[in-house]
């Protein structure tokens, strides 16, 4: 029985709806406490009390899921990006400019950032962040984990929902030889427990001050694990994140083979490649991450893919840090006899020097027609890219994030965008191709016209 006195009973409609793989016109949607009870239509004649939110011209989708983002690194947008007369920059020099932007942050400034960069993403449509989070600490001299809160504080304040990817950062170097910058020592856990008493004493504030449960699918901040690397994160170390994150039901996530040096360093030191390593000592199941995955091989990504894990792939912030174009086609197409669907690739805006995920969709495609000189790689059995694309902004990335979102459904959280059917760079759109318009021809701030994350609306124009 549905309590239509509640004011946490809402209705919505728009002109057309996703729901269950296909556009539909004039569904109505009840949402109570943040969670979709019912799709039909006609529900006002049923629920008469409930005051209807009607999006005309306007079609509902399941929000984007911004499965990995640092958003301090917003602060580096438009730097980094001038160069000595032939003298080409690389990541490296560019992890240079990101830890002297770290050495002058304020704690009040990594809030300001942050919060900016959650509102850039509301903006686009994108309803969760997986906050992959290593700038633990208010300064060098400290191991006080103060900023965790700043970005559990900005997330709240934006009205985002947040995993927080608590992030343990230990080694400057995989043989651990390498003494920790200055830079570094914001992003410091000395040891396993060290990390751990922290994560619990996050869970508890979260109960205490926002009334959250950081297990709960369906909260609106929830923690998970990361490991930063294998630059950063000792073997030994890695295996008990990983029994960590299977004790407390946490997704756990790291960068994996982002660049060449950092393979060439694991096989010195372990005879192995970082993801053979992970192979070998991790039981990989669908709650696992690797972010990027650049410089893995083809016959490796085969066997990683059919352990069910996930790969965020970043299009942009590959290209901006020149990091190398992943063998998507691969992901895509584990072998000749596998499925065609992309279902374990997410995406994210990283070091967020742009925000849109439609834009992440895009360029995942468009890297690979640049380098194999074939178009529809992306494509399923049915020669469709928009929808593989789409999947990627939000079933995989809620799959990857271990939430209860990604799709209009009954018992999933009410995070969907409405987007502007008479949106000029939509002009021409069927319901065949409206995948293919909004990822191939627009951006989300020319067509997100609401966002609304557990029922609520967070954002308009």
């Amino acid at each position: 029985m549905v309590d239509t006195q509640n004011d946490s009973i809402k209705l919505f409609e728009a002109d057309l709806t996703y729901f269950q793989n296909q556009f539909q016109q004039h569904l109505q949607i009840l949402v109570d406490k943040g969670i979709i009870i019912e799709i039909g239509k006609n529900l006002q004649q049923k629920y008469p009390q409930v005051t209807i939110t009607s999006l005309k011209n306007k079609c509902l989708l399941p929000g984007f899921i911004n499965s990995h983002s640092h958003a301090f690194q917003r602060g580096l947008r438009g730097k980094g990006e001038i160069y000595n007369e032939r003298q080409y920059g690389n990541f490296w020099k560019w992890r240079q400019e990101m830890y002297a932007l770290v050495m002058n942050l304020s704690s009040n400034e990594i809030y300001n950032l942050t919060k900016q960069s959650f509102q850039e993403m509301i903006e686009c449509g994108i309803t969760t962040v997986g906050e992959f989070h290593y700038l633990h600490h208010s300064n060098s001299n400290q191991q006080d984990f103060a900023l965790d809160r700043s970005i559990i504080q900005a997330a709240k304040d934006v009205g985002i929902r947040l995993v927080l990817l608590n992030t343990f950062y230990k080694t400057a170097s995989v043989d651990a030889k390498m003494n920790l910058s200055e830079s570094q020592q914001r992003f410091y856990s000395h040891s396993i427990d060290h990390f751990v008493n922290n994560l619990s004493q996050l869970e508890i504030e979260i109960e205490k001050n926002y009334q959250m449960n950081a297990n709960d699918k369906n909260s609106l901040i929830q923690l998970g694990i990361a490991a930063h690397s294998i630059r950063a994160t000792p073997l030994q170390d890695l295996i008990k994140l990983d029994q960590l994150s299977k004790l407390k039901n946490y997704v756990f996530h790291m960068h994996l083979e982002e660049q060449m040096q950092e393979i060439n360093d694991c096989i010195q030191f372990y005879s192995k490649t970082p993801i053979s390593l992970l192979l070998e000592n991790i039981n990989l199941d669908q709650n696992f991450t690797a972010v990027h995955c650049t410089q893995t091989t083809v016959q490796e990504l085969n066997q990683f893919i059919q352990t069910g894990a996930n790969i965020s792939m970043c299009p942009l912030t590959e290209a901006n840090l020149a990091d190398g174009i992943a063998n998507v086609s691969s992901m895509i197409y584990p072998s000749t006899n596998q499925q065609s669907l992309a279902t374990c690739i997410t995406l994210g805006t990283d070091c967020n020097a742009r925000i849109c995920l439609i834009e992440e969709a895009r360029w995942l495609e468009y890297v690979q027609r640049l380098q194999l000189k074939l178009r529809g790689v992306c494509s399923n059995t049915a020669g469709f890219v928009g929808k593989v694309l789409f999947d990627c902004t939000t079933l995989n990335g809620a799959r990857s994030l271990g939430i209860n979102a990604g799709s209009i459904e009954v018992g999933k959280v009410a995070d969907f965008i409405a987007i502007n059917l008479n949106a000029q760079v939509l002009k021409g759109w069927t319901e065949e191709t409206l995948f293919e318009s909004i990822i191939f021809g627009s951006s989300g701030t020319q067509i997100v016209t609401n966002t609304f994350v557990g029922g609520n609306c967070v954002w308009s124009i």
